[in-house]
This record gives C-alpha cells, structure tokens and sequence, in this order.
C-alpha cells in the first residue's frame, strides 16, 4: 500500500484521494517531495479548524513504517477517529500545547500504536495563514525506544562494573590481611625474638622465608592489578608468557592460540580480554578437575573472539556456580562494557567462556548531493 503523499498542490493519502472539502493542501509546490518520501524520520501534518480541533492531512512512508498506522485510514480524520482513545488524548494535548505556545514544541511521549508500545521523541512546528492564526502543525517523530534501553543497559553495566571494582578490592584486603600480612606478624615475632637475644638460625631462616612468601604475594597481586607488559609488549606476548607461568604453577596443559593483528586492539580491549583469561582459567583450576585447557584467541573483520574450554566436566554434574573473585558476572561486565557479548556454558564434558568484542568502523560521512534548484517563482 502506498504511504501517504504531498503530491504538488494537494495533501494525497496511501488511497490517492484529495483531503475533505474545507481542508487546505501543504505543501504549496511539490519541491519537498523527495524529503517527505525518503526521511527516516517519521513526518506528519495536522490541520488545526479552529475550536481545538484538528484532522490529519497526511503522514509519511517513514511514520506508516514506524507506527504501523496507514495514511488511507487517517488523512481527513480527527485523533479521535483514527486513534485509540487514550493515545488520541495525550496527541490532541500536544497540538493544542503548541497552538497555545505559538512557536515549536519538543517532547517525549509513550504511545501504543499498532507497531507496539513504544517511546517517541517528537517535535511540533506551528505554520501561520494569513491571518496570524495557527492554521497547521508540522510534526515530526521519532522512536527512541531502543536507545533509551540501551542507555539504561548501559548504567546497569557501569553499576555492575563498580560492583566488580568493589569486589576486587575487597577480595584484594582480605588476602593481604589474611595472608601477606601474617607472614610480616611471623617477622615481627622473629625481630622481637633477635632483639630479646633469643634468636637462633633457625629464627632468621624462618624470617627470611616468610619474607620471601610476603614478598611473592605482594608481587603477584601487583601483576593480578596491572600485567606490566600488556601496554608494552602487547596482549599477545603477555597472555601467553602468563600462561606458560601458570601451567608452571598449577601442572595443567594449557594450550594458546592466537590469529589476527589482537596487539592492535585498543587498549580497553586488550585489558578485558587479558582479565577474563585469567578468570576464567582460574576458574578451571580451582573449581573442577580440569587438566587441560584451551584457549583460542581469534581477531577477525568483525572482531575479536576469545574462547577458553577446560575438560573439567563430570558425567550427570550439574552447571557449577562459579564465583571467583569477580567471578561469572565480572567478566560480563567487562566484555559488556565495551559494546560485546559473553556466554558461560558449562556441561559434563566441561566449560566453555566465550566473549565477543566487535570491531569499531570508522563510518563515513554521506556523500552531500546537490540540492535541485527551486522552481521558479
């Protein structure tokens, strides 16, 4: 069915009829056609008869797409003859608002039209006659819906991510207190025992390894919070040069493949997926009797995918619940924050992580094209 048209001097509907006797055209000329029938945003014009009434003179292909509403069924009809009551008020409200303003008005409404329940963006432009009296609306309207849910996604992943942060630092004083710093009492001790001249070999022997343990610690938690060669070596270096000394600590068979230019990967890129890495083996390590893990680190035209699959599973288990560190909802909000995807998936034969971060395009500017020449006066 054809949308809604401004065909030269007269207002035509998707039925190609002229409006109600009574009802002046817009636009005076043809000249607008090509915006009115390519816009993607959805355009309209009501006429305003006087007494706070007001009937549709047509709506463009855009408006019929987004709303679900046909020009034929609306053109030369008032809201309350095309449009559910409650939709009917709350649009009458706003035409009157802007005739009552005189000038453009800007807002945001709810409506639940035939294309669904959906959150409009819409601006209104009263056009004059002769006579200084508001005679038609130009509106025009767009549906913002996903955006605002994307922006509220958006505040949810921030709360998770300071969440995350908290967690990390509260896992980060608790292992201090719990064990680095009982290696410094253990010296401590030591140092009283020297200082009462009660100290023996053995006393300094024992000293010098709870330092080197206190020392260890301190070290590791030190790289955990920021790997000192991500930013110089790249992500592909340092991931694998982690592996090899986590492998060395714990005897697991860790295999690392890694395809694609993953070094040129923004810096925020790098740092989450370096973070779910050492998560999610973590995970494997400490929470099934996994022995071999594969990780697969795969950078593409679309973007980069990190895969991390451990054999730890065991017949008839049921999916782990796994809560490490930041755990499962940490490594999301990381991948998430970055505009990706992650799925945690775990069955008898074991886990698989997978995260997803599409590659940023530059986008080009449109090619401005001409503007035709005005018709002659």
């Amino acid at each position: 069915m054809r949308a809604g048209r401004l065909r030269g001097d007269v207002a035509l509907g998707s039925s190609g009829r002229a409006p109600p006797e009574g009802l002046a055209s817009w636009p005076p000329n043809g000249y607008y056609q090509a915006y009115w029938e390519g816009a993607h945003e959805g355009l309209y014009v009501v006429r305003c008869l006087g007494d706070q009434r007001f009937v549709y003179e047509g709506i463009n292909p855009a408006h019929e797409r987004a709303t679900g509403l046909v020009a034929a069924h609306i053109v030369g009809r008032s809201p309350n003859e095309c449009l559910e009551p409650t939709v009917a008020e709350i649009v009458t409200g706003h035409y009157r608002a802007c005739v009552k303003a005189g000038g453009p008005i800007h807002y945001v409404e709810t409506l639940d039209l035939p294309a669904g329940r959906k959150i409009w963006e819409t601006t209104l432009v009263p056009v004059r006659g002769a006579d200084g009296a508001v005679e038609v609306l130009l509106g025009s309207c767009r549906d913002i819906t996903e955006a605002l849910d994307a922006q509220r996604e958006l505040a949810e992943n921030a709360e998770r991510l300071f969440a995350v942060q908290e967690e990390e630092r509260r896992r980060i004083a608790q292992e201090l207190h719990d064990s680095t710093s009982q290696h410094l009492v253990a010296v401590a001790f030591g140092l009283a025992a020297v200082r009462r001249g009660r100290a023996n070999a053995a006393t300094l022997e024992d000293m010098t390894s709870e330092l080197d343990e206190a020392l260890r610690e301190v070290r590791t938690l030190a790289y955990l919070l920021h790997p000192p060669t991500l930013a110089k070596e790249g992500l592909n270096k340092t991931l694998r040069g982690f592996v090899r000394g986590f492998a060395r600590r714990t005897g697991l068979l860790v295999n690392v493949s890694v395809r694609g230019a993953v070094d040129s990967l923004p810096a925020p890129a790098q740092r989450a997926l370096f973070r779910v890495t050492q998560e999610a083996i973590a995970n494997a390590h400490r929470h099934s009797p996994a022995r071999r893990i594969s990780i697969e680190l795969r950078h593409g035209r679309a973007g980069v995918r990190l895969t991390v699959t451990d054999d730890g599973g065991r017949p008839g288990a049921a999916p782990r619940n796994i809560q490490l560190g930041v755990g499962i909802p940490g490594m999301e909000a990381r991948i998430q924050r970055l505009g990706g995807s992650f799925s945690f998936d775990t069955t008898a034969s074991g886990t698989q992580v997978s995260a997803f971060i599409p590659t940023a395009k530059a986008a080009r500017p449109p090619r401005l094209q001409p503007l035709p020449e005005p018709p002659p006066a």
